[in-house]
């Protein structure tokens, strides 16, 4: 029998990305007011404003970032969601070859994240939540680890997999 799970967990904003949003939007503004007063083709001024409109709403929204984690069998895909229009498989895991699975804290943190065998995916609401965790893999493109924030139905299925790996 298939077993399937299902959690989204959104990012949180950072101060980064509120500055970001607003340098955009600034900026955005710099460039759309002086084409209000130069005298050209009211044609080429409409393009030029629409896009510069476009590609700020772009980078906006590029801010609104969500990680979705799915467990399939003994799998589990971690995609990365953005503006709720782009999805990006970040990595899929075989949770029988976990090597190690916790709460994230300074100290489990710094010692996979100061190894460079490791890749580090990072799919986790923010940086310093309590309910983080850190699982350690071994995959075909070699060793990783997953920074994420999972919810009480994947914790347990992590828990109940990590009895059976081999």
């Amino acid at each position: 029998m298939n077993e399937y799970i299902e959690y989204i967990v959104e990012k949180k904003k950072s101060m980064k990305d509120v500055f970001k949003c607003a340098f955009t939007v600034g900026f955005a503004f710099l460039f759309i007011w002086p084409l209000l007063f130069i005298p050209m083709y009211p044609m080429l001024k409409t393009v030029l404003i629409v896009g510069i409109v476009y590609g700020a709403s772009k980078i906006v929204g590029s801010v609104n970032v969500e990680f979705e984690y799915i467990i399939t069998d003994n799998e589990m895909d971690i995609d990365k969601i953005v503006n709720k229009k782009s999805r990006k498989r970040l990595v899929t895991v075989n949770l029988r070859r976990t090597e190690e699975y916790g709460k994230c804290n300074g100290e489990a943190e710094k010692r996979y994240l100061n190894n460079s065998e490791y890749r580090v995916i990072e799919a986790r609401s923010d940086r310093g939540g309590k309910n983080n965790s850190y699982l350690t893999y071994k995959s075909d493109e070699g060793k990783g680890i997953l920074l994420f924030t999972p919810g009480e139905k994947i914790e347990e299925k992590i828990n109940e997999t990590m009895k059976y790996r081999f």
